[in-house]
């Protein structure tokens, strides 16, 4: 064969939360992984009889309505994960598994390590949360987890650089950043840059807060775009009891990257 593709998905519904974060087929992956760990190992030890074949690569593609535990992603050569696409579902793995398609998706939320990390669903009439805004990714910022919130990889490779210093009250900012993206890669493809503002610790906002994305066009080999984040008042406030409050007076610091952990250009600190 020229590859393994294992499948998998996670059933749920509308009317009742999911019992745990394992895909349905999780004990299978993970038994498959641990199968694949130990034909690897075996090759390499007879590599010198000539006798034993190397495995095929394992390519994990899973379908899920959320958050899953993704522990023999580690094993496997390649793991994909797609949530709920629609008709053209199908399509759409095709087009990726056969390379039509450079892929450009990134996670909206967190797969984390353990299921203990997450807030697990209540099932009393009354349900006290006490995370404030610490919520979904921004909960597990600190913790060790799988794939980060705004991860996904590509066939491309891209750098980022400044375009230029930030612009204060421009026409239609508040703030506005300007990024230049150039395509590293041997293959044409598109890139989501994500941009982030990191708040005052004073003020009790996350660590993070995601304010803007900006998806290029497909950019050829060695080709580039310049991508402008305009943030506006409200994504520079933070919200108290009087309403949206700007952050002024102390200094705040804009990351930009292509995930929450792989931030690789950053300004500040900037007074507003």
């Amino acid at each position: 064969a020229d590859a393994i593709v294992a499948c998998s998905g996670s059933t749920s519904s509308e009317g009742r939360d999911r019992s745990s974060l394992r895909l349905d087929q999780h004990d299978f992956l993970v038994g498959l992984a641990e199968s694949m760990v130990s034909w690897r190992e075996h090759v390499s030890f007879e590599s010198g009889s000539g006798d034993v074949s190397a495995p095929p690569p394992l390519i994990v593609v899973a379908m899920a309505p959320g958050s899953v535990l993704t522990d023999w992603a580690a094993a496997a050569d390649a793991a994909m994960l797609m949530f709920l696409a629609g008709e053209q579902t199908g399509e759409a793995w095709a087009d990726v598994l056969l390379g039509d398609v450079n892929p450009t998706g990134k996670l909206p939320l967190t797969l984390p390590a353990r299921e203990e990390d997450m807030v697990a669903p209540c099932v009393l009439v009354e349900c006290e949360y006490t995370e404030g805004l610490h919520v979904g990714w921004r909960a597990l910022i600190d913790k060790d987890v799988q794939f980060p919130f705004g991860w996904g990889l590509s066939y491309s490779t891209f750098e980022y650089g400044w375009e230029g210093e930030p612009a204060l009250r421009t026409e239609d900012a508040m703030l506005a950043l300007s990024v230049r993206v150039t395509n590293v890669g041997s293959r044409a493809g598109a890139d989501v840059v994500q941009c982030y503002v990191q708040f005052p610790e004073a003020t009790g906002e996350p660590t993070l807060v995601l304010r803007d994305f900006v998806k290029t066009a497909v950019l050829p080999q060695g080709g580039s775009a310049m991508v402008t984040f305009k943030l506006r008042s409200r994504d520079l406030s933070v919200w108290r009891k009087e309403g949206w409050q700007l952050v002024s007076g102390e200094g705040i610091y804009i990351h930009v990257g292509s995930s929450s952990r792989s931030l690789q250009l950053t300004k500040g600190p900037i007074v507003l």
